[in-house]
């Protein structure tokens, strides 16, 4: 069992960030994107642009599903309750 100081030294070492961690968050949000095709990035580009899930919530869901657009069109349909961008863009225009 830890002590109390011990504790808050494992809990301050966690809050603490890496020296190179907004290198690797680049580097990995760089990898991300190059990994998709066309599809996949339009509609991770629609969820950005509007403001339907934040590029941190997208990348969360896709390294825990995989970067395909069943996992983008997923995000989509749990934020707006549309199937697809089509679907959303044709309600959208009613």
């Amino acid at each position: 069992m830890r002590t109390e100081e011990e504790t808050s030294e494992v809990e301050l070492k966690g809050l603490t960030s890496h020296p190179f961690s907004d290198r690797i968050d680049t580097e990995r949000r760089k990898e991300n994107k190059t990994m998709l095709n066309e599809r996949e990035m339009e509609i991770w580009e629609t969820l950005e642009n509007w403001e339907i899930a934040t590029q941190e919530e997208i990348e969360l869901a896709v390294a825990l599903c995989g970067t395909s657009e069943q996992t983008l069109n997923q995000i989509l349909y749990i934020r707006t309750g549309y199937r697809t961008i089509e679907q959303m863009f044709e309600e959208e225009e009613d």
